[in-house]
């Protein structure tokens, strides 16, 4: 669980284990790049926090650019 907003120019990795019904476990590790500040784009998520909506509403994410 991310504790910060992502800094620009930054590699990032992450790592997750699942476990199936016989108790194996299997692990992998992603990572992802972050664009330069020059690249920004602000984001904004619909429906805003403390809506109410109906269970078929979509998850809406727009993004500046």
């Amino acid at each position: 669980t991310a504790t910060d907003p992502l800094k620009f120019n930054t590699e990032y990795s992450y790592t997750y284990v699942v476990t199936d019904g016989a108790g194996r476990e299997t692990s992998t590790t992603h990572s992802f790049s972050t664009v330069s500040s020059t690249h920004e784009a602000n984001a904004a998520i619909y429906p805003l926090d403390g809506m109410k909506v109906g269970v078929g509403q979509p998850l809406q994410v727009i993004f500046s650019e």
